[in-house]
């Protein structure tokens, strides 16, 4: 993980587990936090992945983080108008889903 070119979203997404466990456990600051977070997370993470795809490359961080705030969106940008954008997101379709699982799986939701 030290030399991956990923590493910032690796870390960032280890951090969002531990807190998104410590959620479900009802520690009630990191509760209010998440609450806070979810609802601002699906402007945020579309103006991430739009502002990635003006540089050409969009993350896969920026995909996971509008999978989960944004599934039908998400989806929507499958086929999306805007060039490039359809085939990055079919591109990082199933990395996505799959990341998504990981993390329930992680918390023992199923």
């Amino acid at each position: 993980m030290k030399d991956s070119p990923h590493r910032e979203d690796i870390e960032a997404e280890i951090g969002a587990l531990a807190f998104d466990r410590l959620a479900a456990l009802g520690h009630k600051p990191a509760a209010q936090r998440i609450q806070a977070e979810q609802e601002i997370a699906g402007p945020a993470a579309w103006a991430r992945v739009l502002t990635e795809a003006q540089t050409g490359e969009i993350s896969t961080g920026a995909w996971t983080d509008l999978y989960r705030a944004d599934p039908e969106g998400y989806q929507e940008a499958r086929a999306g108008e805007i060039p490039g954008l359809g085939g990055e997101v079919r591109r990082f379709d199933i990395s996505a889903a799959r990341e998504v699982e990981a993390s329930a799986g992680f918390q023992g939701i199923r």
